[in-house]
């Protein structure tokens, strides 16, 4: 922490939907943020939270990297930088991997002899176990392999620093403005062709987030390390707490929204490494989540015009 008792946090993935509700939620609790970013990074979804914080293009200088981690003298590091690749082929495995697994390597070479106590980083629910609460990963697909590797290297430059390493792990988030596209804009638009629209049979359970309530969580994660409460390495699960079906999440959507829907079910395949029941894992200590799925369902299909 700093002299003046202000906490400082460098954010990865800074400019990405979830990244950018980080920083909002960071900078309203009073910290200095300071992020890192792809030189083609847009930072519309930062907004006037942009011009509040120091900001580095990555061009792949490890020398310049150090630099600003240096100069930014993080008290926690969160990692939210990612590829995401929904199916990936083998002719992705080299992308991911320089996402997700060398850039991990990277950031954790720039933090050897930082001020930072710790790091948060954000992993997916796909590197996790399915249906079970074993903290150890197993990792499905291309994807989570790349994520976990390089989950793996940045929890060995912690350990080696002393540093307390923190895993978050997100199963869905959604929320207003996201440019991601998601389930629930997805069914707005079918709803308004008026034709069935297809889907998988839809008996997997998900674990919808709200996206302010994702963001809070990793405060209240680098909280913890700041303070000191967090030592070693840790895993945490970013849950709502509610599970339904997917075919509950798509009839409490039509209740919600008054929407008229025809669904055909199984049409579509499940998704390649889905799974039918998250991991169920601990959740973020102190934190809970605020906002309830059908609310958040009214709250995004209001923002969207249709309430």
């Amino acid at each position: 922490m700093s002299a003046q008792g202000v906490r400082r946090a460098l954010v990865t993935g800074a400019t990405g939907y979830v990244g950018a509700h980080v920083v909002r939620d960071f900078l309203r609790s009073g910290w200095t943020v300071s992020a890192i970013a792809r030189p083609a990074s847009s930072t519309s979804l930062l907004g006037d939270d942009a011009a509040r914080m120091a900001i580095h293009l990555d061009e792949g200088d490890d020398d310049a990297l150090a630099a600003f981690v240096r100069a930014a003298e993080p008290d926690v590091v969160i990692h939210l930088a990612a590829l995401y690749i929904a199916a990936p082929r083998e002719s992705d495995r080299p992308a991911l991997d320089a996402a997700n697994q060398k850039f991990a390597q990277r950031l954790g070479l720039a933090l050897a002899g930082s001020s930072a106590r710790g790091i948060v980083a954000a992993a997916s629910h796909l590197q996790m176990r399915a249906d079970s609460d074993e903290s150890s990963p197993a990792p499905r697909g291309l994807y989570a392999s790349s994520k976990q590797a390089g989950e793996e290297d940045l929890a060995k430059f912690a350990a080696e620093a002393n540093m307390a390493f923190t895993t978050l792990v997100l199963f869905d988030t959604y929320g207003p403005a996201d440019p991601r596209r998601k389930l629930f804009d997805l069914l707005a638009d079918a709803a308004g062709r008026g034709k069935p629209f297809a889907m998988s049979p839809g008996e997997q359970r998900l674990d919808l987030v709200w996206i302010d309530d994702a963001a809070a969580a990793f405060v209240a994660a680098a909280t913890r390390v700041a303070d000191g409460a967090a030592q070693g390495r840790e895993r945490f699960a970013v849950t709502a707490g509610e599970r339904p079906r997917l075919r509950d999440i798509v009839a409490l959507w039509r209740t919600v929204t008054g929407s008229e829907l025809e669904i055909a079910w199984g049409a579509l395949p499940y998704r390649p490494h889905e799974p039918m029941e998250p991991w169920r894992g601990p959740a973020v200590p102190g934190w809970l989540p605020g906002m309830g799925l059908a609310a958040g369902i009214a709250s995004k299909w209001q923002f969207r015009g249709g309430g």
